[in-house]
């Protein structure tokens, strides 16, 4: 979707979305479905948010798995699963790939090991960042949102999960920097792209507002497996 047809879009039809979660997820299944209740238990108001996975067309299994759990558990936000050929890279081939089918004020690359858990975090994200919302349909600022991600502490560090606003994602046409292949795309985001300029970012720190547990092997509450080696 190029910017122009975004702002088109959002000034004749409204945001559909207050806000997209973009998830890839191979494998894991325990992990993917702790995720999935963690949406459905804390967030507010479940129809201003979109969920999309995204999963391996040679692993029908994960799609599967996520679809299952939605439709047998009940879960009430919208979710949309896309398949795609296995690649290695998580930047451009995942997440890029996603957030060509969000419409929303602000976008929020996650993985299958985490869980938000904080209460009603839409309604706090909500509360912080709707007087910027014409800012977002006019391209006047761009922002880049700390939460808590159980690795990074302050706001003065790259964090794993940056929420960020879709007119600069649409901008750049991206979620991430496609050119890094791995999870440096966040820090790569944050020291080339943020810091640099800041007349055009504004940064909002919600690191004791929003919070997210990683389940992951670098704050070892998860083991090395071959996910992780990919």
């Amino acid at each position: 979707m190029n910017r122009g047809y975004i702002q088109n879009h959002f000034k004749k039809f409204g945001v559909d979305k207050f806000i997209s979660i973009m998830v890839p997820s191979r494998g894991r299944k325990e992990l993917i479905e702790g995720f999935l209740q963690s949406i459905e238990d804390n967030t507010k108001i479940k129809k201003r948010i979109q969920v999309i996975t995204v999963t391996d067309v040679n692993s029908v299994e994960d799609t599967t798995n996520i679809l299952n759990y939605y439709n047998e558990n009940n879960l009430t936000f919208d979710l949309y699963n896309i398949v795609r050929p296995q690649s290695k890279y998580i930047t451009d081939d995942y997440y890029n790939f996603a957030y060509q089918l969000t419409n929303s004020y602000f976008v929020w690359g996650l993985g299958n090991d985490c869980k938000i858990i904080t209460k009603d975090w839409d309604e706090i994200l909500y509360n912080k960042t709707k007087p910027f919302f014409q800012n977002i349909l006019e391209n006047k600022k761009y922002y880049y949102i700390h939460t808590y991600d159980d690795i990074h502490e302050t706001a003065n560090e790259a964090n794993c999960f940056p929420i960020l606003s879709s007119n600069y994602c649409d901008k750049v046409g991206e979620n991430v920097p496609c050119m890094f292949k791995n999870w440096s795309a966040d820090t790569f985001l944050w020291e080339n792209v943020v810091k640099k300029n800041l007349d055009k970012f504004e940064v909002i720190d919600l690191i004791d507002s929003i919070a997210i547990e990683h389940i992951c092997i670098h704050n070892n509450k998860f083991g090395n497996d071959d996910v992780h080696a990919q």
